[in-house]
């Protein structure tokens, strides 16, 4: 998983860069043509055509202000953070990591396994509902929405892991790989 968000940052990334390539391309091959899409930005927001010209001729002063701006709200990309990729993986990492020993920890402190099972489930339980609720609390800020939070997170986890169990039992029940030692 840290892999894979390691991943995701860097085309993000990579996205950004090949788009602010493509338009300071632009900027400099046809700027007339770049400056009636800014003007027709600025007339979705109602500024006069006037001001939309005053506008733009003051950012054509500076053209690396001028390729921020095409960046920023034409093609409404944000400039990524250098080191995303390293603290995306490292956080994914780490959080799968430690999200997978929690529900483990049962299997080593108990020696039936069905009542481990049980413990474990029991802590997953807890663990979805809490990580659901307080997601939802803190980027909605509503006890109904940390609520609601809460609970689907718990129906996707609940979700996720029953259709891992129904796959294992069916490639089970379907004899797949039997007989196969290897050798």
């Amino acid at each position: 998983m840290g892999l894979g968000a390691y991943l995701a940052a860097v085309t993000e990334r990579d996205h950004y860069f090949s788009e602010e390539k493509r338009e300071r391309a632009k900027l400099t091959m046809r700027p007339t043509v770049e400056k009636d899409v800014c003007c027709d930005l600025l007339e979705t927001y109602d500024i006069s055509k006037e001001a939309s010209d005053l506008v733009m001729q003051n950012l054509c002063r500076d053209y690396e202000n001028w390729v921020h701006f095409m960046m920023d709200f034409v093609l409404k990309l944000e400039k990524p953070n250098v080191s995303r990729a390293w603290i995306s993986a490292g956080t994914m990492g780490a959080a799968y990591f430690i999200g997978g020993l929690i529900p483990m920890i049962p299997y080593f402190a108990v020696h039936n396994t069905a009542h481990a099972l049980f413990i474990s489930s029991a802590i997953t339980v807890v663990i979805l509902l809490g990580f659901g609720y307080i997601k939802n609390w803190i980027t909605v800020g509503t006890k109904r929405s940390a609520v609601y939070g809460a609970l689907q997170t718990l129906f996707v986890g609940v979700s996720a892991a029953g259709a891992s169990y129904g796959i294992v039992k069916a490639i089970e029940c379907s004899g797949f790989g039997e007989g196969d030692t290897g050798s």
